[in-house]
């Protein structure tokens, strides 16, 4: 960008040629940003590098210092910094470009517009002088209308907005905006504005006007004052522009002389420039523009990786040169190696050429070197001995048609001698084109460097193969590692055939030597905490991949060093291992395996006899976890932590810490433990967990025998028989939910990790549990199925279950078969649709089922496809009955629950509006819309019914169409139920809500429907409300033990001794005696609140926030009391202000007027005592008024009529009544036995 502007300023700005000035202006900015961004790609061919043979000496130690990377870390994040700086620019710099163009904007509309063909004159009434913007020119109404302006400004003008000047000032305007920060964007702004200058003032000198007429105009416009005044804003071009004006915010500030721009325009105004000038200056722009591009574009080097042959000379002495290069029998497949580095196994069989030159005193070499380049996968080889050459004239190794060609231009000649049937192979054999398919594990099948399933192969074969398997020309090449089992490559020999593929070649690398005595594989803690789990599998080869913290970390082995990759700088960093300590170390960690840590040793249960305390380790997640029992305590459960070689929890005020010695459980408090076996926990546990099931291939479902299955602590807790099955125990000894884990285990199979969450459950539990396991390069992975309704855990018994699976398995890949190819979410298996996302499926009734998308439209099954990608949807759900959809799918929120939520309240909301807009004399709910009200408002919570429609009242049940069919089942269950508990008698648990349910549901049943359901539960009444305390008898004895607390208690204790004098109940009433308040709190009460005020004792002090609860009382209009008579508000002040030892009660109602009350403190009681429980009737008057109310009498469980009811209870006094209300009538039931409350 400087290098165009000085080119600029030295050869273009004085010269009068200015409309190639200003394309070269706008040109150099737009190319400025551009050059930075051109890249020149270099082809480079590779060169192998040189083999490095480093030869120690025995005796001497190898001093290897370690390097030791420090990176620190700067404590001011720079960058966020340089971000907010740079947004808080373009922010700035945005509104003062936004701000300009509204102000622009706001003249163009509040004045006078004149139009003129392609200009519109806008006529200012502010004193400004002449300017322009797009196609609006900008002139003083006053001096416009009486002609004061000059023709040659207004011409000026003209041509600033005929030839677009201010597109260049906006786009260098927005160009300011991103880059503020740059001085150089200022330069070429003031450079392109004083540019517009020069071409508007050579449009008015062309028009023949007066050179020093026009210069006498523009000098008027400058002087005085006229040049101080603002040229409107910074993006519009003025008569009086001059670049030594900074104009901020609609501001002016001047930074030079004026005069000095205006002279340079008078100057360029005389200028001529030549042709053959701008020809010369034109010419020169172009080795500037060579330099720019050679100076500041990018140089991308590109290595041209190119099959090279391979020139092996046998030299007479028996000595070995590759490519002239010297070489041993032993090194030769490392040097052959070297020299096609870049390849794989694919293009070293299929490509590469190995020439052989040999003298024939040592053709006993050849079949070695044969057999090495056999074992690299070279099978073109081409030999002859020297003898032979010097016949032919060949002094120098032919290349092949591949050698110096890149793979693909290789593979597009192979391609066209496939189709020539001239050419063979180098056995004569018809050429065929190759299709390498690689399985790097158990579970990746590579093709076309691209990851495909077994099942998708044939179609990506044939995709890329179309016309070699039409022509029965296809070949298949397949490239294993030694580790993988034959099944997977005979399954992708099966698939292959099926494409009458003419030729299936299988290639197995050999085996690699593994360190056997130590390798990454397994489980790690960290060493410090043991909560930090490493996992690490080995992926291939010598790579190996971990799982720490939920990141993934990466290893390769390379000799016998590990290494770890590190992600901070890019890295390979060794690992320290030590096979003897069992550790490793990277990234500053130490890691132990599990099975030698601590918390893997303390697991288990134990004992400690003396002191009566029992310990249940185990792991909860990644913690461990104490249950502690102490006596006849309830246990405790801890979360310890680590610390040394022990853990530790607070227990109390102090760490309580364990740890191992001599296979004993050793506590901080000198205790020692013995860890139970298996059978005498069992005897100490009384929630067992019995399962039983079959271990089956997750391909074929056939039984696997000898299958281990163990628990987290390593015992093996079954084995499957020759039936795969299996049977066993699970002592729970811990309270509340049950956690568990089972680790499948069998060899030439993937271990299977079973974690287990169950509730509280307090019973027997007895289970069937299917495991399918993964063959180690087995396709199908693995599953498990639990079965929880069994007869019985026999073999019998269980085997049945293993019906349902392989229907399942049947089912899955009938779905996955139609699923194949497209991206249909409504497919059909077994004649049947099913609505499928990219996981999970939901059977429809019929392709006429409704679809709801997104809550927006409903859509019929059939016509789903092509409207919905199934990839693309991200929750799908059944709908109730009552909705106007079946079905529900959403490609907005996979939060299903929320989604419908959000459905149920709209649709809640929607009735709950039409129902209650009709008045409730005429409104008539039908009972399809009162179960749609009814079940959505039962699920909201309280929130949602505050912000919901108010539920539409229900008319009397004889304009109602009865009960639901869903109701009238909640219904039976629960009578029967409660029912059943009633006749078996003891205590019973009755639920409010269940009777409010039934009541609810009873009363909307018709007649013909109470006819048919179980009868209404007789349920007992419910306690009665106990008794209020027993208030003081005389006011004198509340005063003196209030001042008795005052004199002799402590301030937060008079609360509790208050209660305890006056017999009070302290669990529903609060009294706070705090400096010098007493109150009373009870919501029953409506918050009666007492006040002791002015008080003579040196222990109470006046309340602050009496004074501000009683004014706010004021503000509710209550109502003063003194000594019980009415007074002003102002008067009770007064009396507060004035008297000691006052007592204030407040009263503040919510349903009436509140109170204030002020008595003397020696002549009132503290509340005023409750009043006295009525005096029960007698049995014979008790059922003469309930004979009144209709109510049905029964004597010894047969019914009897009132008047039998009544003469029973006059001739024999000693019987006892028992009333209870069923269905809304009263029921009085007789009987000679007591009547008990329960």
């Amino acid at each position: 960008m400087g290098i165009f502007l000085l080119f600029y300023k030295l050869l273009l700005e004085k010269e009068s040629m200015h409309h190639f000035k200003r394309f070269f202006l706008l040109t150099a900015l737009v190319a400025s940003f551009i050059i930075p961004q051109v890249v020149f790609t270099e082809y480079v061919e590779t060169i192998p590098t040189a083999a490095v043979t480093q030869v120690l000496t025995l005796n001497e130690p190898q001093e290897i210092t370690p390097v030791v990377h420090v990176i620190e870390k700067s404590p001011m994040n720079w960058s966020l910094i340089l971000w907010t700086i740079y947004g808080l620019g373009v922010a700035v710099f945005g509104f003062r470009f936004l701000l300009n163009l509204t102000k622009i904007w706001q003249r163009v509309k509040r004045n006078t517009l004149i139009n003129n063909n392609f200009i519109v004159r806008v006529l200012l009434k502010e004193q400004l002088p002449p300017h322009t913007f797009l196609r609006y020119i900008f002139l003083n109404k006053q001096r416009f209308e009486s002609k004061n302006i000059p023709d040659s400004v207004i011409k000026h003008e003209e041509t600033h907005a005929l030839q677009w000047h201010s597109l260049d000032v906006i786009f260098i305007e927005l160009l300011q905006i991103l880059f503020w920060f740059n001085p150089l964007i200022y330069v070429y702004k003031k450079t392109i504005k004083l540019n517009h200058e020069f071409l508007a003032d050579s449009a008015v000198l062309n028009g023949q006007e007066d050179y020093l007429t026009y210069q006498n105009t523009l000098l008027s416009y400058l002087s005085n004052d006229s040049f101080y005044t603002h040229q409107s804003v910074g993006i519009a071009n003025a008569i009086n522009y001059s670049s030594t004006r900074l104009t901020v915010f609609g501001k002016s500030f001047n930074i030079g002389n004026p005069y000095g721009q205006v002279k340079k325009r008078f100057i360029i105004m005389k200028k001529q420039t030549s042709k053959k000038g701008i020809l010369i200056r034109s010419l020169f722009l172009l080795p500037v523009l060579a330099l720019m591009l050679y100076g500041f574009s990018q140089k991308n080097v590109v290595t041209k990786n190119t099959i090279k042959d391979i020139n092996i000379e046998i030299t007479k002495t028996g000595d070995l040169l590759i490519n002239d290069e010297p070489t041993t029998l032993e090194n030769l497949s490392s040097e052959i190696e070297r020299v096609n580095q870049n390849f794989g196994p694919y293009i070293i069989k299929n490509y590469t050429t190995a020439h052989i030159l040999y003298d024939e005193s040592q053709y006993k070499l050849i079949d070695q070197v044969k057999t090495k380049l056999g074992a690299i996968g070279i099978s073109n080889i081409e030999h002859f001995s020297k003898r032979t050459t010097n016949i032919l004239g060949k002094n120098e190794f032919k290349p092949s048609e591949y050698h110096g060609k890149t793979v693909d231009e290789a593979k597009e000649i192979r391609k066209e001698y496939v189709y020539n049937e001239l050419k063979t192979d180098a056995n004569h054999e018809p050429l065929l084109e190759i299709a390498w398919i690689e399985v790097k594990n158990e579970n990746e099948i590579w093709f076309n460097d691209q990851q495909v399933q077994l099942s998708l192969l044939n179609e990506k074969v044939k995709a890329e193969f179309p016309l070699a398997i039409k022509s029965n020309k296809l070949s298949a090449q397949i490239y294993t590692p030694w580790s993988i089992n034959s099944d997977i490559t005979d399954a992708i020999t099966q698939e292959l055939r099926k494409l009458k593929t003419k030729s299936i070649t299988v290639f197995m690398d050999k085996p690699t030597n593994i360190d056997k005595a130590f390798t990454l594989q397994g489980e790690w803690l960290n060493a410090d905490n043991e909560v930090e789990i490493l996992n690490i599998r080995r992926e291939k080869d010598n790579l190996y991949w971990g799982l720490a913290q939920n990141k993934a970390v990466n290893f390769e082995k390379i000799g016998d060093q590990y290494y770890y990759f590190s992600n901070v700088n890019d890295e390979k960093i060794i690992v320290e291992l030590s096979s003897q300590k069992g550790t490793i170390i990277f990234d500053n960690k130490k890691y132990i395996r599990k099975e030698n840590s601590l918390r893997n040793k303390l697991n288990g249960t134990w004992v400690n006899n003396e002191n009566n305390i029992r310990i249940t380790v185990s792991e909860y997640d990644i913690y461990m976890v104490f249950d502690l029992l102490e006596g006849n305590k309830k246990d405790v459960r801890y979360y310890p932590k680590k610390r040394g070689n022990s853990y530790y929890f607070t227990y109390g005020y102090k760490d309580w810490s364990f740890r191992i010695e001599n296979n004993q459980l050793v506590d901080s408090k000198g205790n020692y433990y013995t860890k139970l076996e298996k059978q005498q926990s069992i005897k100490n546990s009384n929630r067992i967990i019995r399962l039983a099931g079959l271990v089956i291939d997750s391909e074929s479902l056939e039984p696997i025998v000898n299958v281990e299955i163990i628990d987290n602590s390593g015992t093996i807790l079954a084995t499957t028989d020759n039936k795969g099955y299996y049977s066993l125990e699970l002592i729970n000894t811990q309270r509340g939910e049950i956690y568990f884990d089972l680790t499948v285990i069998k060899e030439g199979y993937k271990s299977l990790l079973q974690k287990e969450h169950w509730g509280n459950v307090q019973s027997e539990i007895t289970s069937s549990y299917f495991f399918g396991l993964q063959k180690n390069n087995g396709a199908t992975t693995e599953f498990s199925k639990l079965f929880t309704r069994n007869d019985n855990l026999d073999y019998a018994s269980v085997v049945k279950n293993k019906s349902i699976i392989e229907s399942e398995r049947l089912f899955n890949s009938k779905l996955e078969v139609a699923k194949n190819g497209n991206t249909n979410c409504i497919v059909e298996v077994n004649e049947a649709p099913y609505l499928v996302d990219a996981t999970s499926w939901i059977k429809l009734n019929s392709t006429n089922d409704i679809i709801a998308v997104n809550d927006k439209e409903n859509i019929p099954a059939s016509k789903l496809n092509g409207y919905i990608n199934r990839n693309n949807i991200k929750a799908m759900s059944p709908l109730e009955n009552y909705d106007t959809a079946q079905f529900a799918v959403y490609t907005t929120s996979g939060d299903i629950n929320a989604n419908l939520n959000k459905r149920a309240f709209t649709t809640y909301n929607n009735l709950a509006r039409q129902y209650n807009a009709i008045p409730i004399e005429k409104r008539s709910i039908p009972k399809s819309d009162l179960k749609i009200l009814e079940s959505t408002y039962k699920n909201m919570t309280s929130k949602e019914r505050k912000a919901a429609q108010p539920f539409p009242e229900c008319l009397p049940k004889e304009n109602q169409d009865g009960a639901s069919e869903e109701q009238m089942i909640k219904y039976n269950g629960l009578a029967k139920k409660y029912n059943s508990m009633i006749a078996e008698g003891g205590n019973i648990r009755i639920l409010k809500s269940d009777v409010d349910e039934l009541t609810y549901i009873y009363r909307l049943m018709s007649s013909k429907q109470k006819e048919n359901v179980e009868p209404f539960p007789n349920f007992p009444k419910p306690p009665a409300v106990p008794k209020a305390p027993k208030a003081p008898n005389t006011a004198d004895y509340a005063d003196a033990e209030i001042e008795r607390i005052i004199a002799t208690q402590d301030t937060y204790d008079g609360a509790l001794m208050l209660h305890k004098a006056n017999n009070l109940p302290h669990n529903n009433t609060t009294y706070i005696n705090i400096d010098g308040e007493l109150k009373y709190d009870d919501k029953k009460t409506e918050n009666t609140r007492v006040y002791i005020f002015n008080s003579d004792s040196s222990k109470t002090k006046n309340n602050p926030n009496l004074m501000e609860d009683l004014r706010s009382l004021e503000k509710q209009n209550a109502q003063f009391y003194f000594e019980g008579e009415k007074i002003s508000s102002e008067e009770g002040f007064e009396i507060i202000k004035n008297e000691k030892s006052i007592k204030i009660e407040t009263l503040p109602y919510t349903n009436r007027q509140p109170e204030i009350k002020i008595y003397k403190k020696t002549n009132t009681n503290l509340i005023p005592p409750p009043p006295s429980p009525p005096t029960p009737p007698s049995p014979l008057d008790y059922a003469i008024s309930m004979a009144k109310k209709g109510a049905t009498f029964f004597y010894e469980g047969k019914k009897v009529s009132s008047d039998k009811a009544i003469d029973l209870l006059k001739k024999n006094k000693d019987l006892n009544i028992e009333s209870r209300e069923k269905n809304g009538k009263a029921e009085v039931r007789i009987t000679k036995e007591p009547v008990t409350i329960e």
